[in-house]
């Protein structure tokens, strides 16, 4: 059923997923007034970090792209990033999307752009409104070693 024919009598929520996403939408579901259980099967948020995206000021990665692959590559080779395990079934649909003509809407990056700014300033509202709150802004730093890989950013 679309959230859109959801009842806004509606007082008594579940929530599965207790990631960001979930969360989050716990959380502004209890703003509003309604009762809400968040079920999670391990700690609770516990499963977040990156999962449902690194939220950063201005940088959105096409993960679509070969480019990005062979990046990723990269850095868990030097050890720079660590891959936990892998779905074979999701590895194999990854292959096929990035073997298929794409077809980019430039108005989805500014869109996600726009969720990521909303994202940082809801962190920052988060962190002032509540001090048990954990964020922290620490900055970013990437280093190109070529400039052919600054240029496919």
């Amino acid at each position: 059923m679309p959230l859109a024919h959801f009842s806004s009598k509606l007082k008594q929520i579940v929530v599965l997923g207790g990631g960001v996403a979930g969360l989050f939408t716990a959380y502004y579901l209890a703003k509003e007034g309604a009762s809400v259980m968040l079920v999670e099967k391990e700690e609770l948020g516990a499963g977040s970090v990156h999962a449902a995206g690194l939220i950063e000021p201005q940088t959105v990665y096409q993960i679509n792209t070969i480019s990005y692959l062979r990046d990723a590559l990269q850095f868990a080779k030097r050890g720079v990033l660590t891959i936990k395990s892998v779905d074979g079934n999701w590895a194999l649909c990854y292959l096929r999307a990035l073997a298929s003509p794409k077809s980019e809407d430039p108005s989805l990056f500014e869109m996600l752009r726009s969720m990521s700014q909303f994202s940082l300033c809801e962190y920052r509202r988060l962190a002032q409104e509540d001090r048990e709150w954990s964020y922290q802004e620490k900055g970013l730093l990437e280093l190109y070693e070529e400039k052919t890989a600054l240029k496919r950013r």
